[in-house]
């Protein structure tokens, strides 16, 4: 057993158990140690909204866990881009339109079951979808946002939690799979100006004892690696 005090801590961690090169990334430096953190492969650029990644984001109201995921990010497009920067649009090379393509084929849901029977537990499955405002911080929780948490069974979506100060879509909870969850995003009303964080892993405590940094990685991110490498344009 191990323990870890910040997200920032059981990434460096996870930076030394992991058999590939990861990289960190801070989505604030300002404040390192409760900030949400970044692990990627290879090379990469900051902004890094395009790639899929590991995501080790602090969790609950106290911020004593940590959400350890597999996480992909959609970003604006079609009317809304032309009022942000270009590493803001969604294009070709992001990893959003893969993760859509896996997910209406059934491939993602499939892999899903595949990762909750190799960590041994239900998995958490978090998505937030955001109004993008232009010349403002992309923190944009807390202007117009939903977010829904579900836990897996047996693959199977079940929700646990809804919150936000605008309903995208009312349907969000009752999604049993991925797929559905895809189909109901497509239906959203304004979708260009649509920022969404889709996560899936396990939540684990901070500042007590829990697993050791290799089994982290092995048994929570490994099952979603090859989903971070990145895109071709």
């Amino acid at each position: 057993m191990s323990r870890y005090h910040s997200p920032r801590e059981l990434a460096h961690a996870v930076q030394q158990a992991a058999p590939v090169q990861l990289g960190i990334l801070l989505y604030s430096t300002e404040r390192p140690d409760t900030t949400p953190v970044w692990l990627l492969p290879d090379s990469y650029e900051n902004p890094a909204h395009h790639r899929a990644k590991f995501g080790l984001w602090p969790w609950g109201e106290a911020g004593d866990q940590v959400f350890v995921q597999w996480c992909v990010e959609k970003g604006v497009e079609g009317t809304a881009a032309p009022h942000f920067p270009a590493s803001d649009i969604l294009a070709a090379r992001w990893a959003w339109p893969d993760f859509l393509a896996q997910a209406r084929n059934r491939t993602f849901d499939a892999r899903l079951k595949e990762a909750e029977a190799r960590v041994g537990q239900s998995l958490t499955v978090r998505l937030q979808v955001f109004t993008a405002t232009p010349g403002r911080s992309r923190d944009y929780a807390g202007r117009e946002s939903q977010t829904v948490v579900w836990q897996t069974r047996q693959g199977r979506l079940v929700a646990q939690e809804s919150s936000g100060t605008r309903l995208f879509h009312e349907q969000f909870p009752d999604a049993p799979d991925v797929r559905t969850l895809i189909l109901l995003l497509s239906q959203m009303d304004a979708p260009d100006w649509c920022w969404i964080d889709f996560g899936v892993g396990v939540v684990l405590p901070l500042h007590q004892d829990t697993w050791e940094a290799q089994a982290i990685y092995d048994r929570i991110l490994a099952p979603w690696a090859d989903l971070t490498v990145a895109q071709t344009p």
